[in-house]
């Protein structure tokens, strides 16, 4: 590294600097997140790769029907991902004012008599939803070939105040919303399940999700059943759908577990949150709780790196 970088303690530091390539065969339909190994003479560490650097976000790559995706993960505290998919999601179209992660709650999630239900929030974090935003509501059900079948949800008012609850500057009096499918309509399979948040202003379309440890719904009707499962790494909602007449694979590659001791690699609290400092006002976790979705409970999991990215 030239010039050498000096942190006053008198050691040289001239030679941290590194390249790497990852070859992206045989990634197809996989899930990774990123590590490094440094080593220096007789002492070593390994830490997850994290950065807040928003140049290190390539655009999407594409090999047949795959899509892959190196990026550093905001719902993760930032750190390096490949994910490599067949999604039929265009990116293109989010627009967003801050790379810290939207966020989305339910108050209800279930599924009866064939139905699907969710009575939800979602906001794009730093925005502005009330009325005047016109805001729009959908969700988007992706089967394993990446065809999107789009689900319009009816937006309405928060019982309560979601700005005043995560002391932001930004009024989100109408970021709650109504949602049913008909899943009789919809062929055996998995179908990941995202939210399609639009304003006049910002869009973003993020996989739902559920950090906290809850029932999920389940029924069977006929020889079709229904459930809801989450992902192991990310705790994002797969819907599947089994019909006992017709045999369907399952969707691959659904797990990104990370070790036991992966929490202990994410930045100390108190790092964390002298990084808020660079946003434009200070709000509370992405992670909505799980007894009232609509007040997010307090976490570390979201929050930006600091400035070195360390872990």
């Amino acid at each position: 590294v030239e010039p050498a970088l000096n942190f006053g303690d008198g050691y040289d530091y001239s030679r941290i600097g590194y390249r790497a390539a990852i070859p992206l065969a045989g990634t197809d339909g996989r899930e990774y997140y990123l590590k490094i190994r440094v080593r220096n003479g007789d002492a070593g560490r390994e830490k997850m790769l994290i950065t807040n650097d928003a140049a290190l976000d390539i655009e999407d790559m594409h090999q047949g029907d795959w899509t892959v995706r190196l990026f550093a993960n905001p719902a993760a505290n930032f750190r390096m991902e490949l994910i490599s998919r067949i999604t039929g999601v265009d990116r293109s179209l989010i627009k967003k004012p801050t790379r810290r992660p939207s966020v989305y709650g339910e108050t209800v999630i279930a599924i009866k008599d064939e139905k699907l239900t969710i009575d939800g929030l979602g906001f794009i974090t730093n925005t502005y939803i009330n009325e005047e935003n016109k805001p729009d509501y959908a969700i988007l059900l992706e089967d394993e070939a990446g065809s999107i079948t789009r689900v319009e949800a009816v937006n309405k008012a928060c019982s309560v105040d979601l700005a005043a609850l995560r002391k932001t500057k930004y009024t989100i009096h109408q970021a709650c919303f109504d949602f049913t499918a008909e899943l009789s309509e919809l062929a055996p399979g998995s179908y990941r399940m995202y939210l399609d948040i639009g304003t006049d202003a910002a869009r973003d379309i993020f996989e739902l999700y559920n950090y906290q440890e809850s029932e999920l719904p389940e029924e069977t009707a006929g020889t079709r059943t229904y459930r809801i499962v989450k992902t192991k790494g990310h705790s994002q909602y797969i819907l599947e759908i089994t019909d006992s007449s017709v045999q369907a694979a399952p969707l691959q590659a659904l797990s990104m577990g990370a070790p036991d001791s992966a929490e202990a690699d994410l930045p100390p609290e108190e790092e964390q949150q002298a990084s808020e400092e660079a946003e434009a006002q200070p709000e509370a976790s992405d992670q909505p709780a799980e007894a009232s979705p609509e007040v997010p409970a307090e976490t570390t999991e979201t929050e930006e790196p600091n400035e070195n990215g360390e872990g």
